[in-house]
């Protein structure tokens, strides 16, 4: 389904099937499954912000770019550097690369706001936990593709877009400069929207 409605946004919502599957990936693994209650009171309160970064890498021998990866961060360090402070907020970088499968997934799934480019490391939405948000960033000269999009949909995840409106922060073909103040208003919004959900299962 992601590949072949990736030009339109798809109206299905919380399907039970990607459900299903997270779920059983992730006891294989010996975590929890993704919980619309956070497990204490501590976890209820803590903002757990993870900026998923992309790096250049040879993903077969006939890799035309010579390693060189589209939709990369140029000011990773300023985005970190701009992350508000407070003892219940972590904020973490990381390059999936690096990490072994479970420690990957370990880290999705406690992470309740997630922040990427347009990329691979983005399909571990479905485990993330379900109170979580996605910022999706993308380039100003990438195409409209909704497969990010309908995934946290399916997935019953918070999602927000944010695409480059100035072409001076396009350093080149293959990487983008991410407006700070801009980013600032995307994690601001993301943590409105996940203290929206606490709020409705406090309510419930």
């Amino acid at each position: 389904p992601m590949t072949i409605n990736w030009f339109r946004e798809d109206k299905c919502k919380d399907s039970v099937w990607l459900k299903s599957f997270s779920q059983h990936v992730l006891s294989r693994y010996g975590l929890h499954a993704p919980s619309s209650v956070p497990v204490s009171n501590e976890e209820r309160n803590a903002y757990n912000i993870t900026l998923i970064l992309r790096e250049d890498y040879v993903a077969h021998p006939r890799d035309f770019n010579g390693g060189k990866r589209h939709n990369k961060i140029s000011n990773p360090d300023d985005l970190m550097a701009s992350m508000p402070q407070g003892e219940q907020i972590n904020a973490q970088s990381v390059q999936m690369a690096f990490l072994p499968f479970e420690k990957q997934l370990e880290l999705i799934r406690n992470t309740n706001i997630l922040i990427g480019m347009h990329g691979a490391a983005m399909t571990y939405i479905p485990f993330l936990n379900d109170n979580a948000i996605v910022i999706e960033l993308v380039p100003k000269a990438g195409l409209v593709k909704f497969h990010f999009q309908n995934l946290s949909a399916w997935a019953s995840k918070g999602y927000i877009l944010w695409r480059n409106p100035n072409p001076t922060n396009e350093v080149d073909e293959f990487t983008t400069k991410v407006d700070v103040e801009e980013f600032q208003k995307l994690v601001n919004r993301a943590m409105h929207m996940l203290e929206e959900k606490w709020d409705a299962h406090r309510e419930g």
